[in-house]
């Protein structure tokens, strides 16, 4: 015979068995940048995936960099289509942090847009992620508003640049694949998860990195559950259009199946389990 003691517990254990949000992903995975395909992906990751247009991200056509189930594109601006990230190995241009491809995100992108093909949830766990500012490459931190370009192409600084910490890379975490309108927000420059939700109503983790970061990222606890992942350059949602400069590459991207979550009780469990031990004496 089970006790009353065993009993409830069963049942407590019935109704607080976590569960594994359901997922493409069963185990992890690196995004490594590997396969071959375009020196450019112009796909829009963060709209609905169609197959119909090269101006989609659908995993068909043109659009994103596709590898192991995991998607990666950019974030449609209205304003400016030509919005794409470069794949290409960059060598001294990274500080030696990358040996092979890597995704280069320039100021001719808003960023990387990183889902599931599935739309599915997942776990984003780490990356190497440079944004050295290398004397080859002098254009991290960025140079101000409108910078002069000097006889050998390099950018110089205009006066009025921001060093420190008004300058870096956002992360964004969604709890869900598909956000459309992303380049329209991000106007007042929040810098914490709760006020960023004010804009970004699907946002549920957040972490920045600073220029000249050159080494492997570790995602916080925030990123173990979403749904897609943007990273681009504090208050530039969108392509800019005065001059800015800035550049950061992305590699081996380690994600996995989201990590578990309790199933929430039902509103009524608390009164039935106080109700339990009275039935049972009844019925005794």
């Amino acid at each position: 015979m089970i006790k009353f003691s065993h009993f409830t517990h069963l049942i407590y254990l019935s109704l607080c068995t976590v569960h594994a949000a359901n997922a493409s992903l069963t185990g992890p995975t690196t995004v490594d940048f590997s396969n071959s395909g375009y020196s450019a992906y112009y796909g829009t990751a963060n709209t609905a995936f169609t197959d119909t247009s090269a101006n989609t991200c659908g995993v068909k056509s043109l659009g994103c960099y596709v590898q192991n189930g995991v998607a990666i594109g950019v974030v449609s601006d209205p304003s400016n289509f030509d919005n794409h990230f470069h794949l290409n190995s960059g060598g001294i241009a990274d500080g030696g942090l990358v040996s092979g491809q890597a995704a280069e995100t320039l100021s001719d992108s808003n960023g990387l847009y990183i889902r599931l093909t599935d739309g599915s949830a997942f776990s984003l766990q780490s990356m190497l992620f440079s944004a050295a500012n290398t004397a080859s490459v002098a254009i991290n931190p960025i140079y101000g508003a409108n910078p002069a370009t000097n006889g050998n192409g390099i950018l110089t600084p205009d006066g009025s640049n921001k060093l420190g910490p008004d300058e870096y890379w956002q992360i964004f975490g969604f709890n869900t694949a598909v956000n459309p309108n992303l380049s329209t927000q991000d106007t007042n420059l929040y810098q914490t998860l709760s006020q960023l939700q004010t804009e970004y109503p699907t946002l549920v983790a957040y972490q920045t990195v600073p220029n000249g970061f050159n080494s492997a990222l570790t995602l916080n606890s925030g990123f173990d559950d979403v749904n897609a992942v943007w990273i681009h350059y504090y208050g530039y949602p969108d392509l800019p259009q005065n001059g800015i400069a800035f550049r950061a590459y992305i590699d081996n991207i380690d994600v996995g199946a989201p990590s578990v979550f309790a199933l929430p009780l039902p509103s009524g469990f608390w009164l039935f389990t106080v109700g339990l031990p009275f039935l049972v004496r009844r019925r005794r």
